[in-house]
């Protein structure tokens, strides 16, 4: 098991990821670190929850969206990113993690009000 201490025990909980081992056990729910090789050829790594084992090898996971770039802090995307995930991607199993809650203020329109809209953009356009 590989460990990571935070600053101060006392403070902050320590962060305790599990190695991938020759004997995998997964769990759904699980928070896994994966990579990835991106459109230029550079690994990168993923946090992701599994949802659901597909097989032995494969697992459902969802990912979560990185903020910023040390990989420090994340969140969970406006839409699901679930993608089967082979396990010879996985570099941690059975991260410990902390959530705090952030509000995302969002507001929705019904079809017919954009439908309103882009017809009086167009009327405004045919008057100018």
């Amino acid at each position: 098991m590989l460990h990571a201490l935070s600053e101060s025990e006392n403070q902050k909980p320590a962060t305790i990821i599990e190695a991938v081992s020759e004997e995998p056990t997964y769990r759904i729910g699980d928070h896994i670190a994966a990579f990835s090789v991106n459109n230029f050829g550079v690994r990168e790594w993923f946090l992701g929850i599994i949802e659901n084992i597909i097989s032995p090898n494969i697992l459902s996971v969802s990912y979560l969206k990185r903020m910023g770039s040390n990989g420090q802090n994340w969140v969970f995307p406006e839409e699901s990113e679930i993608h089967n995930t082979d396990v010879d991607q996985l570099l941690a199993k059975k991260i410990c993690t902390r959530y705090f809650c952030s509000t995302r203020t969002r507001c929705s329109l019904q079809e017919e009000t954009v439908d309103a809209i882009e017809d009086a953009l167009t009327q405004k356009q045919h008057q100018l």
